[in-house]
């Protein structure tokens, strides 16, 4: 996660979208990234997904994807286009569950690309035909050999003529990772496309365990 950070050009600014618990979220922001970096709250994630994409070294704070959202935040991600957000790091990378934030997490996006770790999850998202079931899409997905859980899904277009299938893939994804090409295959033309959002270092559990150690 670091080294994500250090590859963006110029001084860091977070952008903070918080349309619920406002000052939770702040505070995983701050307690990530330090008093000192410059941060900006805002109810809307397409405020933050701008600002991310101007480049101008802003990193977007999102709060974790639910499924049954009518406009999720990952939908914005999957499009080919320069400087598109890629989710980099999951808040907080050190979770004790003792702390404030227990009940909490949050994504950190930036216009940069998501690097192997050793120990990551991918996210990718899954434009296929209304009519396939997620049951389907689970099967094909283990015949290809990805190992992942759908954990939310929205129809897009005119009467919802796709739907986007949001998916955490353990392990990590490449650009050129024959798995994806595998798997569209296999669908047999009920998934258009397989788009890679970035991913994470899977972040640090912290209990009563191994405190005092």
């Amino acid at each position: 996660m670091i080294s994500a950070f250090t590859r963006m050009q110029g001084p860091m600014k977070v952008a903070v979208c918080a349309p619920e618990k406002s000052v939770g979220y702040w505070d995983l922001a701050r307690m990530q990234f330090g008093s000192a970096t410059t941060m900006s709250l805002h109810r809307s994630h397409g405020v933050v997904l701008r600002a991310v994409s101007a480049g101008d070294g802003t990193v977007g704070v999102v709060p974790l994807p639910e499924d049954g959202e009518s406009d999720p935040w990952w939908t914005h991600l999957a499009v080919d286009q320069e400087n598109v957000p890629r989710v980099i790091a999951r808040l907080p990378f050190v979770q004790d569950r003792d702390a404030w934030f227990e009940d909490m997490g949050a994504m950190a996006l930036a216009p940069i690309d998501h690097q192997d770790s050793g120990d990551d999850i991918s996210l990718i998202v899954i434009a296929a035909d209304p009519q396939i079931s997620r049951a389907r899409l689970h099967r094909q997905m283990t015949a290809s050999g990805i190992s992942g859980r759908i954990i939310s899904a929205v129809g897009k277009g005119g009467d919802h003529a796709e739907w986007l299938h949001l998916v955490e893939v353990d392990g990590f994804i490449a650009p050129d990772d024959k798995r994806l090409g595998d798997f569209i295959k296999a669908c047999d033309g009920d998934v258009e496309r397989v788009i890679r959002i970035g991913g994470y270092a899977v972040p640090v559990h912290i209990g009563e365990d191994d405190k005092g150690h």
